[in-house]
């Protein structure tokens, strides 16, 4: 018998969990498709637990949030996906977030969410309003989200950037 276990490269850890995205177990060599099951798999550290989600893409970008207590996660056909890490309950969906996703950044307080995308180009999304806010040239690397304004730190060109915006209204979706 000829199968062949595949692990996805795409794993995440927080201070109590770990996440990777997995082909279910054992499947055959020449099954391997884009149509067989896929799965993100959590661990939780302290209860020894493995609970999994199904999704459509092994090359999800996934992520926590700072506290740990949602999992982020982008794929090409649903877009970004956020999860309850207790019951792993679908809580907000985002579909315009999805095509050509390199990796994303949170703020601490999970409300923006910087989108880098494989082109070089990056977007800023406020994701209480579900809204795309500014769209930067180079690669986000910090997002901060603060009551004067949301500060991103980046790289474009081999170069370090900062942008800061006072204009809270514009990108809370009052203006």
């Amino acid at each position: 018998m000829n199968h062949l276990r595949i692990l996805s490269q795409k794993i995440q850890i927080s201070a109590r969990y770990l996440m990777m995205a997995d082909i279910m177990p054992l499947i055959f060599k020449q099954d391997i498709s884009d149509a067989a099951p896929k799965a993100l798999k959590l661990y939780d550290l302290v209860k020894n637990e493995k609970r999994m989600i199904q999704i459509n893409n092994t090359a999800s970008v996934i992520t926590f949030s700072d506290d740990s207590k949602n999992i982020f996660v982008v794929d090409s056909v649903e877009g970004l996906n956020v999860y309850d890490v207790g019951d792993l309950k679908l809580i907000k969906s985002y579909s315009e977030i999805k095509d050509n996703v390199l990796n994303i950044k949170l703020s601490e307080d999970s409300k923006i969410v910087a989108v880098n995308m494989l082109s070089g180009t990056a977007y800023l999304y406020n994701l209480e309003i579900g809204k795309r806010i500014e769209e930067i040239n180079g690669e986000i690397i910090d997002v901060k989200n603060a009551e004067d304004g949301i500060t991103v730190r980046g790289i474009k060109k081999n170069s370090i950037f900062k942008v800061e915006q006072c204009l809270r209204s514009f990108f809370m979706g009052y203006g």
